[in-house]
């Protein structure tokens, strides 16, 4: 009767085991589709647009004051620090190819650029362009893709440690009740 016991209790642990592992395996495939689903998202175009935002010559061009951008480096914004031209946004925040990233100035500064549309406001220069880009210092979707991978991988792992405290107390717990019943003489587990 005692055998029965214990092959019994024995029975019982390891269809917990293969339940505990059918388990973790459909939270990491939950993960990974939701991750990937994230990643789609922010992969998309961002809702909010910023066409009809004018750079006045006497702004700075800047997204926040956190983010302030040095763009008196570049040689393509006298005119607008001048005042000779106006310029809207167009596009969002992407990144340069590695070529552009050498070669061209809006690109030096921080690897990325960002479209603009500007007009003279006067007679234009003889011999000056008119800027078609400008630096910006973030993509926007590429550090929300940065922001939910590690949301993710946190929690992955933090899932993972507790699974594997909960295991062990588990195991902790039954190894001390089998000496236990060692000690007393008996074959209860």
């Amino acid at each position: 009767m005692d055998t029965k016991t214990v092959t019994k209790n024995d029975s019982t642990w390891q269809l917990s085991v293969s339940i505990m592992k059918k388990f973790l395996f459909l939270i990491m495939f939950l993960c990974l589709i939701l991750q990937i689903l994230m990643v789609d998202i922010t992969s998309g175009n961002n809702i909010n647009s910023r066409d009809d935002q004018q750079i006045s010559p006497h702004s700075k061009l800047t997204e926040s004051p956190i983010q302030e951008q040095n763009l008196s480096a570049s040689k393509n914004y006298d005119c607008v620090a001048t005042g000779e031209c106006t310029c809207e946004l167009v596009g969002e925040c992407e990144p340069c190819d590695k070529l552009d990233s050498a070669a061209l100035d809006y690109c030096k500064q921080y690897g990325n650029r960002e479209e603009i549309k500007c007009k003279w406001n006067g007679t234009p220069k003889n011999g000056s362009n008119l800027p078609e880009y400008r630096p910006c210092r973030r993509v926007k979707r590429l550090e929300r893709a940065k922001y939910f991978e590690f949301q993710f991988v946190s929690a992955f792992i933090a899932f993972i440690s507790c699974t594997i405290l909960i295991y062990r107390r588990h195991k902790l717990t039954a190894d001390g009740y089998r000496r236990l019943a060692r000690r007393i003489g008996g074959n209860i587990l």
